[in-house]
């Protein structure tokens, strides 16, 4: 848990003031430790400094500084552990009571305990890497453990001077000098905690403070809602059947612009067809009609060369032989039956085709006029199925009846037969 979440925690505590007014003395004499704070979380914030202090020491490190880093480690858990049992507390003398029990006895005047930013700190630091076999003297120097043994062992006894003379190096001015800036130094630190322990309380008294009003900002906010939830629903309400009326109109006229729709989709191809249809009808008939004017032409012609033939008197020589008169006369009249069946079917075709162009175009329209009076509603079912029927009936051929005139050039043989009876 870090310092923002112990803070968080202090802030929702029953008695947030037990937090932030407790008064913590932390006091180690053998190391020179002295500092008083203020408040759960400027302890906290302690520890925290001088447990990434003596994690960020590069090397191997004095088995004080890892016990020392330990304890740090072990009050840090116990500071959590007790705000979670004591957040909820009314009892002033209880929760001072379980602070001291849970994290206050473990600072005694027996122990050995360094902290990571003191010039002892450094000095010891500095004697066990560059001279490790001083290291037991000038420890024990310093925390006025001497063994009275050890001063036999030759290595024992320079680390105890060279503790000696860190402390007592440069009398007379300089050491007072020295002395007076410790102690202003050690007013200064003193100054600094009391200045970080009344920021911390401050800080969560407001931080406090600003979660009340946060919660009624939040409760505004309900109300306000609430209050908008209901104008809204109110005016739902009113505008709902209105629109309900507006939806099933729509619905309805939507409907039936579908099916119109889909009644254009029905005709409309069909209505190409006959425009379509219509012209490559015209087209045809022009074709029909100039084949039947190319065959009249022909029939005149040849209806021209036979008078010839009668005024030089060819014909005449050809009837003096009775053979030759039949043979002619078969083939002339076949010649003449043909030119007439030719003619004939010609002029059915080109009446035939024009007609049935007519017949297209009739039906184009009448499609168009049906769509029309499908969107007025002008038109009942029986009508609906009369033009309808209308327009997809079989259209007639367009050829003319049969009057009596021969179709092949063969019947020719069955009309004189008739006529002769």
């Amino acid at each position: 848990m870090n310092l923002k979440e112990i803070k968080k925690e202090i802030s929702e505590a029953t008695k947030k003031d037990f937090f932030v007014n407790l008064e913590i003395q932390v006091s180690v004499p053998k190391t020179g430790i002295n500092r008083k704070l203020t408040g759960v979380s400027a302890f906290y914030d302690y520890l925290e400094n001088q447990i990434k202090g003596f994690q960020s020491l590069e090397g191997d490190l004095p088995n004080e500084f890892k016990d020392s880093l330990k304890l740090f480690e072990d009050l840090k858990k116990r500071v959590v552990s007790f705000i979670n049992s004591y957040k909820s507390s009314t009892n002033e003398p209880g929760f001072k009571s379980g602070w001291t029990d849970q994290v206050g006895r473990f600072f005694s005047n027996s122990q050995i305990i360094f902290e990571f930013d003191a010039p002892n700190t450094d000095f010891l630091l500095e004697i066990f890497r560059s001279k490790k076999q001083y290291y037991s003297g000038a420890v024990n120097y310093l925390t006025g453990n001497i063994s009275p043994g050890g001063i036999q062992d030759r290595n024992y006894l320079n680390g105890v001077i060279l503790a000696y003379e860190y402390f007592q190096k440069g009398e007379t001015e300089i050491k007072k000098r020295r002395d007076n800036e410790k102690s202003s130094l050690s007013r200064f630190r003193n100054h600094i905690d009391e200045y970080i322990s009344k920021s911390e309380g401050d800080f969560i008294s407001h931080s406090g403070d600003l979660k009340k009003k946060t919660d009624d900002t939040i409760d505004e906010i309900i109300k306000y809602k609430e209050s908008k939830t209901k104008e809204y629903e109110d005016w739902f309400g009113k505008t709902s059947k209105s629109f309900s009326e507006f939806d099933a109109s729509s619905h309805e006229k939507i409907t039936y612009l579908e099916n119109l729709y889909h009644e254009k989709l029905k005709l409309e191809a069909p209505a190409q067809y006959w425009n379509k249809r219509a012209k490559s009808l015209k087209t045809e008939g022009r074709w029909w009609l100039v084949g039947l004017i190319l065959s009249i032409i022909a029939g005149v012609g040849i209806f021209i060369y036979a008078l010839q033939l009668l005024s030089d008197g060819t014909l005449k020589d050809i009837f003096d032989d009775t053979a030759t008169a039949v043979k002619w006369s078969v083939i002339f009249i076949t010649l003449v039956s043909f030119l007439a069946f030719l003619i004939k079917t010609l002029s059915k075709m080109t009446f035939s085709t024009f007609h049935l162009s007519r017949d297209a175009e009739e039906r184009e329209q009448l499609t168009y006029v049906f769509l029309a009076m499908q969107k007025e509603k002008a038109i009942d079912p029986t009508e609906r199925h009369l033009i309808m029927q209308s327009l997809f009936s079989r259209a007639d051929t367009g050829l003319l009846k049969d009057e009596g005139s021969p179709t092949m050039p063969g019947n020719i043989f069955d009309k004189v037969i008739a006529s002769g009876k």
